[in-house]
């Protein structure tokens, strides 16, 4: 049996054709023996809450400065958001139980970067949720928000669905986001990525916004457990065609010495 962790991005996981699609992939793997968990994000609806409380959106290389303030709406949008989503997928007919973000779930610490104060962004230093998903028969939804001794850290959703990758030992991680395959330096789609090609894209600022975290998740991924990370929008077949044809949609990102 696989298991595939499925990061969905805020933009489209409470969308009905995206959920319809989703529910979908998961009944056709699970009819297959697989599983699937599945981390959100909430990108567009935590800049919605924000600017209602008065904070400027600002984010370095893809990552939302967060003031303390902003951490506790972080926490309680992020935390909606996943409740919604298992209840759409409950209402498609996959049985979902939804993962509260707590702090026995991701322990973190603040990040630190050299272009600027991030304030309450965390970085995951463990994922200690994973028994309470191993095994289990309902579909995961996973709410990405970590915590220290001050309290809630936002937390990037593709790092956090990397952890939970790691943390589960699983194979199989699939970045969904707005476009269907990362982008070279001619604008051309790329089918394969090492982790070394990856960080070029970064160091030659190639890529650029919320492709940066995806790159350094898939990158994280593959230092432990995972073997395959796929960074492509949903699309019917997507889980289908990867886990029972061998068959990648998007870019694929491995530990392949023959991918240039």
């Amino acid at each position: 049996m696989a298991t595939v962790v499925l990061k969905l991005g805020g933009a489209v996981c409470l969308e009905p054709a995206t959920v319809a699609v989703v529910a979908d992939e998961i009944k056709a793997l699970q009819a297959a023996g697989h599983a699937v968990v599945i981390v959100h994000g909430g990108g567009p609806q935590l800049d919605k809450a924000l600017v209602e409380l008065g904070e400027t959106v600002q984010k370095i290389d893809g990552l939302r400065v967060t003031s303390k303030p902003a951490a506790k709406v972080v926490l309680k949008v992020m935390d909606a958001i996943g409740k919604d989503l298992a209840r759409l997928l409950n209402e498609a007919g996959v049985k979902a139980n939804h993962l509260p973000a707590v702090a026995e779930g991701f322990q973190a610490m603040p990040k630190k970067s050299e272009k600027g104060d991030l304030g309450r962004v965390g970085t995951v230093s463990r994922f200690t949720a994973g028994s309470r998903i191993t095994g289990a028969r309902e579909v995961a939804v996973v709410t990405p928000v970590g915590f220290d001794a001050q309290g809630p850290l936002n937390i990037n959703a593709d790092e956090g669905a990397a952890f939970v990758a790691t943390a589960l030992r699983v194979k199989w991680l699939v970045l969904a986001t707005d476009v269907a395959a990362v982008r070279g330096a001619e604008g051309e789609a790329l089918s394969k990525l090492t982790p070394r090609s990856a960080r070029k894209l970064i160091l030659e600022n190639t890529a650029s916004g919320g492709m940066i975290p995806k790159l350094t998740a898939a990158v994280a991924a593959l230092s432990g457990s995972v073997s395959r990370v796929i960074i492509t929008k949903i699309q019917p077949g997507l889980l289908q065609d990867a886990v029972l044809r061998g068959k990648i949609q998007g870019t694929l990102v491995e530990n392949d010495l023959a991918v240039a």
